[in-house]
């Protein structure tokens, strides 16, 4: 019966290193409002458009108000 408990013990220890680590190594997105889109959001294509303009590689419709923001790795 310990040899289980310690099986197990070890396994959970296992499963949280391999996932502390690949959450270290997730790239971080800094987000930022278009300062060009106009009007309300409903389309991420072209807010995305709109931020290749404004030198960002991405860009999604957020939020209740329905606004584009900008999005890069930081």
């Amino acid at each position: 019966m310990a040899t289980r408990s310690s099986f197990l013990g070890g396994l959970m220890l296992l499963l949280v290193l391999i996932f502390a680590s690949q959450e270290t190594t997730m790239a971080r997105t800094c987000t930022s409002k278009s300062s060009n889109f106009k009007g309300l959001c409903f389309s991420s294509h072209n807010c995305k458009a709109v931020c290749n303009g404004e030198n960002f590689p991405d860009g999604k419709c957020h939020g209740f108000k329905r606004r584009c923001f900008c999005q890069k790795p930081c």
